[in-house]
């Protein structure tokens, strides 16, 4: 934890945000429509307007505007839902339409200005950063706040991503600390927020609430919506290894450390700049927070292939696996050796096909013309992480999944338990590859939870790696 002074008062925000969400059949005022009844209603992430009148729809946006408790809004985007119609003997014809607003703007928001963006969520999912992040304090009036402020910086403006509880709802927030663009702002936190997804597995999404410097509000539920992941890269919370026994789970929690200030810049820095990066991570949440055991480790192996294209780190065309003749040669006769000592074992023609093969074992690779293994196995290569015969068997998979073999191959298991069993390991396993493949290339230097570990006595497989790999 980094001790700053920080101190941040949100009341103001917060409190005009649970205004808007109290809003229950209230009457409003549509400029320039003073004879007809309009009501505006906030249901859940959706907010409504109710109007006796029928608005062109085509030439709604940026043209209504209405005044509510002496602040003036204009609807900057807006969507008809319904018309329903009324009449009886005693009562006269009566129609009433409802739009679904999606974006409000209060008048003279500022679009070059320091921000204040929100989102709200259930109280239940505000957590302290403590157990992924190094963090910074930050005060109110109240009290200090030890473990709920991260600080990055994004093309050197600062920002701070701030969590914190109301009476009954609690609240994600991200503020930037200089002038920038409004436009520009939102893209960062677009950014920061996949990034903060990827690290604690939830995405904020579903409606926004920005401050500009003077208070003034822009609403939209016009975004993405929120969704779940499954995995963590990192966990440094000791009861995570509930199967350990103490000495183990101390062993563990001693040498682990926490995602740094710095790792989260470079982190949202290359989300930011690198489209294909911010795509891969925004994939790996939506097909997470799917649950489904036959995508989900499909479109791993997917994502592996397009990561493979923001770590073009090799340059080189033609590579020659093994640069010293005489340790080629030595390896080839060796191998000549394995296949003499087991001929008993095998035809005169497999022996001879073997033996050819060797010949070619350290031919040049074209990278231009990779199989679609050495694709996915290539990024690792250039980023120096290890690759044990079984990560390649998992990772290999893909052939499974992509060449029509969505059976899983059930003569090897005997019941769906089992095959869903082996799926939500490979899926656990190739996250955890998919984890050291993102954070090397980011600089990041220290422990990745190895999601896998845990799954492997449910598939009666075990391996010789630890809970923890360090990258």
């Amino acid at each position: 934890m980094k001790s700053t002074e920080n101190y941040k008062n949100f009341d103001f925000e917060i409190e005009q945000i649970e205004h808007i969400n109290s809003l229950q059949n209230k009457e409003i005022e549509i400029h320039g429509l003073h004879n007809f009844d309009s009501r505006i209603n906030k249901q859940g992430t959706k907010l409504f307007l109710e109007s006796n009148t029928r608005y062109d729809e085509s030439d709604l946006d940026g043209k209504l505007s209405f005044t509510l408790n002496d602040k003036n809004f204009i609807i900057d985007k807006i969507h008809l839902k319904s018309t329903s119609v009324s009449a009886s003997v005693d009562s006269p014809y009566k129609s009433v339409s409802t739009y679904e607003i999606r974006k409000v703007i209060e008048k003279d928001f500022n679009k070059k200005s320091t921000f204040k963006l929100f989102y709200r969520v259930d109280i239940e999912e505000i957590k302290s950063f403590i157990y992924e992040f190094e963090t910074i304090r930050y005060c109110d009036e109240k009290k200090i706040y030890a473990y709920d402020c991260l600080r990055i910086s994004i093309d050197n403006i600062v920002f701070d991503i701030v969590q914190c509880k109301g009476k009954t709802v609690g609240y994600y927030l991200i503020e930037c600390h200089s002038e920038m663009d409004f436009n520009e702002f939102l893209k960062v936190c677009f950014s920061i927020k996949l990034a903060l997804g990827f690290m604690t597995k939830k995405f904020l999404g579903d409606e926004e609430y920005v401050f500009d410097n003077s208070g003034k509000l822009y609403y939209s539920n016009s975004i993405r919506p929120s969704c779940k992941g499954l995995y963590k890269p990192i966990d440094t919370h000791p009861k995570s290894f509930k199967d350990l026994d103490n000495n183990k789970r101390q062993e563990i929690y001693n040498k682990l450390n926490n995602f740094s200030l710095e790792n989260l810049s470079a982190f949202v820095s290359k989300i930011h700049h690198n489209s294909d990066f911010s795509m891969a991570i925004l994939v790996i949440l939506e097909v997470s927070d799917s649950r489904s055991l036959l995508i989900i480790p499909s479109v791993f192996t997917v994502v592996i292939e397009t990561l493979s294209k923001c770590f073009d780190t090799n340059s080189e065309l033609i590579k020659i696996p093994i640069n010293d003749k005489e340790i080629s040669s030595k390896i080839i006769n060796e191998l000549n050796d394995v296949i003499d000592s087991n001929s008993h074992l095998l035809d005169e023609k497999s022996v001879l096909k073997l033996k050819r093969r060797l010949k070619e074992i350290n031919r040049p690779i074209n990278n231009k013309r990779l199989t679609n293994n050495e694709k996915l196995t290539r990024p690792f290569e250039d980023l120096n992480i290890k690759l044990s015969l079984h990560d390649i068997e998992i990772i290999e998979t893909r052939n499974d999944f992509l060449h029509g073999d969505i059976s899983i191959k059930r003569k090897e298991f005997e019941n769906d338990e089992e095959i869903n069993d082996y799926l939500l390991y490979v899926s656990a396993k190739l996250y955890t590859l998919l984890s050291k493949l993102i954070f090397k290339s980011i600089g990041y230097e220290g422990y990745i939870y190895n999601n896998s570990k845990y799954l492997e006595k449910y598939i009666n497989i075990e391996t010789d790696e630890d809970y923890y790999e360090f990258i």
